[in-house]
């Protein structure tokens, strides 16, 4: 008998909160939202532009830590239904407290970029995307294994991708779309090539097992 098993697998979340088949609430909801978290990153950029805050950020603009932000608690509330969601995939044994640390801005403008990383001493990331225009930069997943070990792994062309023969993922950005990854696994946000502004909104989650 020959049987395979994919072991291991890397979940990642992806929601578009504002599509036609989405409840007519959260569409509402999160336009609403939307609009506030434009409208606050301009007024930050305009107060902290002369901080210099790179992170991952090559170029751009890349905000504090949101601290007791209204904006920033009511967006998550309004995701936090969903973050439940995806955590009871997980079928965990005990019950889990879920902390939501302060969140943070980026506006990618044309040829800014953010280079690999993590988000090291959390469990969770969540970005969600304020603006989004066409070629502004994919986020781009790489299998952590192949990253720290340097083992070698087939790297030939491919008819179809997939789970089994990536080394590397691509998710394109649409506005009002959220990703929820697992902080551990190295991203990076690739060039804007566009005339546009991207906009993104993201924060970390902590889990901690209540026995």
């Amino acid at each position: 008998m020959n049987h395979m098993q994919n072991i291991f697998g890397v979940p990642l979340f992806i929601k578009k909160l504002d599509c036609d088949g989405q409840d007519i609430k959260i569409r509402k909801g999160i336009k609403s939202i939307n609009k506030k978290l434009y409208t606050l990153v301009k007024k930050l950029e305009k107060k902290e532009k002369h901080l210099k805050t790179e992170f991952s950020n090559l170029g751009g603009f890349h905000s504090k830590p949101l601290i007791n932000n209204k904006l920033a608690e009511e967006f998550v509330k309004f995701v936090q239904p969903m973050v439940y969601d995806n955590l009871r995939l997980f079928h965990f044994k005990n019950d889990i407290q879920v902390t939501f640390e302060e969140p943070w801005f980026i506006i990618n403008r044309k040829g800014h970029e953010n280079h690999m990383h993590t988000h090291s001493g959390s469990d969770f990331s969540i970005v969600f995307y304020v603006k989004a225009p066409k070629n502004c930069g994919d986020i781009t997943f790489y299998q952590n294994s192949y990253i720290n070990h340097g083992c070698s792994y087939f790297n030939f062309e491919m008819t179809a991708q997939h789970a089994l023969n990536s080394m590397s993922w691509k998710v394109t950005p649409e506005e009002s779309m959220m990703v929820m990854f697992p902080s551990y696994l190295q991203h990076s946000v690739k060039e804007n090539l566009s005339n546009e502004e991207r906009i993104s909104f993201a924060l970390n989650i902590k889990l901690k097992e209540i026995k």
